[in-house]
């Protein structure tokens, strides 16, 4: 998964949770990513947080998300495989799935509503069904929280190693 947008760097935090937890708690369909599996690589401009990329294994499958705030226009794009299936998602309206070595096009019909697109109206019906039954599903709680404190480990981990590349980028050579 990628999410992009134009010209917005910002600070870690903001960065992470305003933006890439969204990338995280798609990817995260498991609910069990593990900071200990987690790859983590970043690019920043002017100390500003611009790119980070996040990928790990669970249960055999490969997880890959990517957030960059220096992209040439705000887009989001998708792709989930299974074995000798893919499905493609440059919007939320159209996608294209493969298989068998041929291609078909997955479109909402014209004017669909966006929030029906993201998903909106299924979580919050999945809320309000929580709260007449008077509690949350104990698999959907733990997904949730497991998705934030992977992205407060992302801030702790692009902070650390932000420290470890300035100490490095400002390190004096003698000839």
């Amino acid at each position: 998964m990628e999410k992009n947008r134009y010209k917005h760097p910002s600070s870690p935090r903001d960065f992470i949770f305003n933006d890439m937890i969204h990338v995280v708690d798609s990817l995260n369909i498991l609910g069990d990513t593990s900071p200990d599996s987690i790859h983590v690589n970043y690019l920043s401009n002017m100390g500003m947080l611009s790119k980070v990329n996040i990928s790990w294994e669970s249960r055999y499958c490969l997880f890959s998300g990517s957030m960059n705030r220096e992209y040439g226009k705000t887009i989001e794009t998708l792709e989930f495989s299974t074995a000798n299936k893919t499905y493609q998602f440059s919007d939320f309206f159209n996608g294209v799935v493969h298989e068998n070595e041929s291609s078909s096009m997955l479109n909402l019909p014209e004017w669909s509503d966006i929030l029906y697109a993201k998903g909106f109206y299924a979580m919050i019906e999945e809320w309000i069904r929580s709260i007449k039954v008077g509690k949350v599903d104990s698999k959907i709680k733990n997904r949730d929280l497991n998705t934030h404190y992977v992205c407060e480990y992302l801030v702790k981990k692009v902070r650390k190693m932000k420290k470890k590349q300035k100490r490095k980028t400002h390190q004096v050579i003698s000839l």
